[in-house]
């Protein structure tokens, strides 16, 4: 499946690294899935040019990749890091390091791998929250050492400093916001000790209903702002994702394979 977003001059295109999912997110219509099987680099390949071509055929210039479709990218690290290469090489499409983001729940030595290989590579943390018990009820199957994350995410911003980059790239932490869960004001305290003495940005992600849990109910606007500039106003650079996709089932959270 094929993701490509609008945008009047450039286009990015989010891309999958499996069918199916073994994390098992509760917010996350893939987790349904479970695992089924990875996707070679070549598959992942023809995504991206499958992107392109339509990009082309709009007028447009796909200038960014991000592994964000279905599937952890890092649970086929040696087929993402191929795909990757292509990705980046003057023969394959030649998309820039700093344009491509690899989206995970999690996985420390290979987060570090990735980082090593490509520094200017934006790594995306699927946090969801800073407490150990809740993110282990929101993501069952994700690593959930949240020291060693945080030491990992440490040293990440170490191999970025060390490899005399330009411009570091914070890694994102990804917070999908669901009412009455982890969107209070002391979620966001925890949040906000987290991120201490990390180069992080934080991504606040709108949830987007999937039918296999009627009981999750997406933050109401007040709230979600409420969150942002909790956050802000301690220092955390935060956004807030705009969803797309919602209107075909395929924005964040809901793709999934329904026959096969």
């Amino acid at each position: 499946m094929v993701t490509l977003f609008p945008n009047e001059q450039r286009a990015t295109v989010c891309v999958s690294s499996q069918i199916g999912c073994g994390v098992g997110c509760i917010f996350c219509a893939t987790g349904t899935m479970g695992l089924k099987r990875n996707l070679s680099y070549l598959e992942i390949v023809e995504q991206v040019y499958l992107a392109r071509q339509l990009a082309m055929l709009s007028g447009r210039h796909l200038r960014n990749v991000v592994f964000m479709g279905m599937g952890e990218p890092l649970h086929n690290l040696s087929e993402v890091i191929e795909a990757i290469r292509w990705i980046l090489s003057d023969v394959g499409f030649g998309i820039s390091q700093r344009c491509v983001t690899v989206s995970t729940s999690g996985g420390n030595s290979a987060m570090i791998a990735l980082a090593r290989q490509f520094p200017s590579v934006r790594l995306a943390i699927s946090l969801h929250a800073a407490d150990q018990d809740l993110r282990r009820r929101l993501m069952p199957r994700a690593p959930n050492d949240l020291d060693a994350l945080k030491e990992t995410i440490r040293e990440i911003n170490s191999l970025q400093q060390s490899a005399s980059l330009q411009k570091i790239a914070p890694v994102w932490l990804e917070v999908v916001l669901l009412a009455g869960i982890n969107d209070s004001e002391s979620h966001a305290r925890q949040l906000i000790e987290f991120c201490e003495g990390l180069a992080v940005e934080v991504n606040l992600i709108p949830y987007n209903r999937i039918q296999s849990d009627e009981r999750l109910v997406t933050t109401d606007n007040t709230v979600h702002k409420r969150f942002a500039n909790q956050l802000r106003s301690a220092g955390i650079v935060t956004t807030i994702r705009q969803s797309l996709g919602g209107q075909d089932d395929a924005a964040c959270g809901q793709l999934v394979v329904k026959n096969g």
